[in-house]
């Protein structure tokens, strides 16, 4: 089978919700990134799995990264300790 037969495909016309509210949080974030300068440390409230915080990482000094939900937190400290993030 083609593989280029087996992708999905992005409808306008009737978008997934989902992607749609993965786009405005990746959207939201780069923004964010373009704000930082290196030098500085940030502080992210409310950080859910972590994604944003790793990405946050790459354009500043240190990120200290919390969420209230402690199992959120584990789920992020083992999915990005590898990247050097803790």
């Amino acid at each position: 089978m083609n593989p280029i037969q087996n992708c999905n495909r992005i409808d306008l016309d009737n978008p997934n919700p989902f992607i749609e509210e993965l786009i405005y949080h990746l959207v939201r974030y780069k923004f964010i990134c373009r704000q930082l300068k290196k030098e500085w440390d940030v502080l992210e409230l409310g950080c859910g799995t972590g994604y944003g915080a790793y990405l946050i990482s790459k354009y500043c000094n240190h990120i200290d990264a919390h969420d209230m939900d402690t199992q959120l937190l584990i789920r992020a400290k083992e999915k990005f300790i590898s990247y050097g993030l803790s």
